[in-house]
């Protein structure tokens, strides 16, 4: 039996999306960590294990036909023997671990548009626990809870059933669309709230209560037993940040909204917020681009943030003119004066846009890294049926290169990292948009390095070089090239021993690049120590198959380099 993917709403390059507010409290979610919808019946529903079998199959083979590259970032021989292990292990599963086998399968796929959610209706309906987490750069909270249970509001979960909390986000990983760590914060946190989800990760042993063990802030760890009920069952939520005593912050204002703006006199800053990338009734984005340009003349504003941490997608197409508009003004357009702020919610359209972004215009990015790749598979405007249980399936149709065909990075990074942790939550503070607003200009590691060098020798570049990535806001900051581009200087001048000693710091921050070893064993080749030599550009051999940072020619041209100087040294 098999049944043509029937058609389902339709965005492009971007998610069908729900949206949850509770008071202050708001969560945007693309359908890939949300409920899918099943048939109407809540009846329970008894299948074989030939009709599971039959869906299983069903659904690998037609992911590989339809899907835009299955295999991108799975192998093919992992994906298979994965199918292959469920297959087997069906006869002995109930019909939820079968169901998060599935799902588990889907998301090794490896992108945000490729994905089975575990059900919240119909006859397969999963539960929920009266309690919502958030994954903050500290650890995870609980952030939302019934009213029964607000003794736990803002406590860090320190363990979950049998094991510890940072175990269960691993294992829940597995379960959601993972494109790359930042979604994994999305999609983890969620599926940990669903009974059946733990139960079939080995994380409870049965489908029901949990024990957590919590810290309350100020307070010694506890441990609280968590009911689960029905999806559909009513929760009277409430929200940790109830109590703050500070003014919401600004991108928690208006998250219905697709975009807005707000101009900042004492910052003399234009907030935008875009929470959407398709157009509002009332108000086209090439209206509200006109807005913007009009509010930048009229305010003498000195900075433009715009604010896309919570964008999950749309149409790129449609913010063409919100682009153009950027590109145009000169004002604007130069480095420290235009900013975007990016979060793990920043997904598929919207990285589109960023792309467009960083080809054209003098951005600073600010936050934490995109969900997405800059380069990704999205488009998924059709639903594939599995014909027994009628579980959906949603698949990638389309590849997106708007950061450039050699682009391999698995994120967008900012330039200057600001994280949420739990206690910004809990008080309404937006790091974010304060580390824009307080952003002073770029540095230039690699000239700073060689100033120091200069004037103080190698320790005084290597303290520089220490105080910068221990920087916070230098989190996501590749100081590869920066590094080895001193480092060369050093080489060049023949000043090698220091050289080799500035190598070595790529080796500790970059030991899976190449190019590391390619550099160390250049310099220990100049000082003529050919056993190590031969070794540093042995190991560079060996990674240059796996280093996502090359491309093929690049690759290519590294490795006849490597080889050249093997041959001498042998």
């Amino acid at each position: 039996m098999s049944r043509i993917p029937r058609p389902a709403a339709h965005t492009a390059c971007g998610c069908q999306e729900e949206r949850t507010i509770h008071h202050k409290h708001f969560a945007i979610l693309a359908s890939c960590v949300v409920a899918l919808v099943l048939p109407s019946s809540g009846a329970a529903k008894n299948l074989s294990t030939h009709e599971w079998r039959q869906d299983l199959q069903y659904m690998a083979r037609q992911l590989e036909q339809w899907h835009a590259n299955l295999y991108h970032t799975v192998d093919r021989e992992e994906f298979e023997a994965a199918v292959a292990a469920l297959d087997r292990d069906i006869p002995n599963l109930a019909p939820h671990q079968i169901i998060v086998g599935l799902s588990r399968i889907v998301a090794s796929v490896g992108d945000a548009h490729t994905y089975l959610f575990p059900p919240f209706d119909g006859p397969f309906a999963f539960g929920k626990y009266p309690v919502q987490y958030e994954w903050f750069s500290d650890g995870l909270f609980v952030t939302v809870a019934d009213r029964s249970l607000t003794r736990i509001l803002g406590a860090q979960v320190l363990r979950m059933g049998k094991v510890a909390v940072d175990s269960a986000l691993s294992l829940a990983g597995e379960i959601g669309y993972r494109e790359n760590a930042s979604t994994t914060r999305i999609t983890a946190p969620r599926v940990l709230v669903i009974p059946e989800v733990l139960h079939a990760l080995g994380i409870i042993d049965d489908a029901g209560p949990v024990r957590l063990l919590v810290k309350p802030r100020g307070e010694a760890p506890v441990e609280v037993f968590l009911d689960s009920r029905p999806a559909a069952a009513a929760f009277s939520w409430v929200d940790a940040r109830e109590s703050a005593t500070g003014p919401t912050p600004l991108y928690q204002r208006r998250p219905a909204d697709p975009y807005w703006l707000e101009y900042l006199p004492e910052d003399r800053a234009l907030y935008v917020q875009m929470n959407r990338c398709r157009d509002m009734e009332g108000e086209p984005i090439a209206e509200f681009a006109d807005r913007i340009d009009r509010t930048l003349v009229e305010t003498g504003a000195e900075k433009l943030i715009l604010d896309v941490r919570s964008n999950i997608g749309g149409s790129w197409q449609a913010t063409l003119p919100l682009v153009h508009t950027v590109i145009g003004n000169d004002r604007i357009n130069r480095k420290g004066h235009f900013f975007v702020i990016t979060g793990r919610y920043t997904l598929s359209a919207t990285v589109v846009m960023i792309g467009q972004l960083r080809w054209h215009t003098h951005l600073t990015l600010v936050g934490e890294p995109t969900g997405a790749r800059p380069n990704l598979y999205g488009e998924n405007p059709f639903a594939l049926e599995l014909p027994n249980s009628g579980l959906e399936v949603k698949w990638a149709s389309e590849y997106f290169q708007p950061a450039g065909a050699f682009e391999r990075a698995t994120w967008i990074a900012p330039e200057v990292a600001a994280e949420l942790s739990s206690r910004d939550y809990l008080l309404n503070r937006d790091p974010a948009l304060r580390a824009a607003l307080d952003y002073t200009g770029p540095r230039d590691l690699e000239t700073d390095l060689k100033s120091r060098w200069s004037s103080g020798g190698l320790r005084a570049a290597e303290s520089e070089y220490r105080a910068f990535r221990g920087d916070p806001r230098n989190k996501y900051v590749d100081t590869f090239r920066a590094v080895r581009r001193f480092g060369n200087s050093l080489l060049d001048a023949g000043d090698t021993e220091d050289a080799l000693r500035v190598f070595g710091w790529n080796l500790d921050a970059y030991p899976e690049r190449a190019r590391t070893y390619i550099r160390l064993g250049h310099a220990q080749a100049v000082l003529n120590r050919r056993d190590q030599a031969v070794a540093l550009f042995e190991e560079a051999r060996e990674r240059l198959a796996g280093d996502e940072t090359l491309y093929g020619s690049l690759r290519y041209a590294l490795l006849q380099y490597v080889d050249e100087w093997l041959d001498k040294l042998r």
